[in-house]
């Protein structure tokens, strides 16, 4: 449980699914009212770098913002529907989704200075992404793409923009990231 008035960055590094895994990879939030959080989850089907594409195996995810949004999703090699269609994930193999996510409803000024930080990252990327408020405590951003490393710099980008238009703070980079 996130107490009230706290803040937490959740920022892992990329999830890499070899052929043949079967991973399973849950996060679940709890957030009291005036609490808040960004989060992300960065997720390579495959090792496209070192040609071994995936060929076997399930990558399942659960993301849940207690009371507020569940997201939940089971990605087998088999499901060529899945991972080829215009559909689905359009022949990515490297895929992410960041939120911002608060204990209580967010007011609508700050929804939209969200939704604006990240679609302006968005253009700059190029990528195949998209930005929504999924419920009134949570604002999503989805990516697809080929790798992974161009979907975490969107997701540092995106994040840098939260934290000064949502939270007041400079855009610092976590030391972890330059180790």
């Amino acid at each position: 449980m996130l107490a009230g008035g706290a803040r937490l960055e959740w920022l892992p590094l990329e999830n890499l699914v070899h052929i043949g895994a079967q991973a399973l990879n849950a996060q679940r939030f709890a957030l009291a009212p005036g609490a808040e959080m960004i989060g992300w989850d960065l997720l390579a089907l495959g090792l496209p770098a070192a040609g071994a594409p995936f060929v076997g195996g399930r990558a399942c995810q659960r993301i849940e913002v207690e009371g507020a949004w569940l997201d939940a999703a089971s990605i087998a090699a088999a499901d060529r529907a899945l991972l080829e269609s215009p559909l689905g994930l359009a022949g990515c193999r490297a895929l992410g989704t960041l939120g911002w996510a608060c204990g209580s409803a967010i007011e609508p000024g700050r929804v939209e200075a969200a939704l604006a930080a990240a679609r302006e990252a968005i253009d700059a990327a190029g990528l195949d992404a998209g930005a929504t408020r999924v419920a009134s405590r949570v604002v999503v951003v989805r990516a697809l793409g080929h790798r992974i490393e161009p979907l975490f710099t969107l997701w540092a980008a995106i994040r840098g923009a939260w934290r000064t238009a949502l939270w007041g703070l400079p855009a610092t980079v976590p030391r972890v990231w330059s180790t």
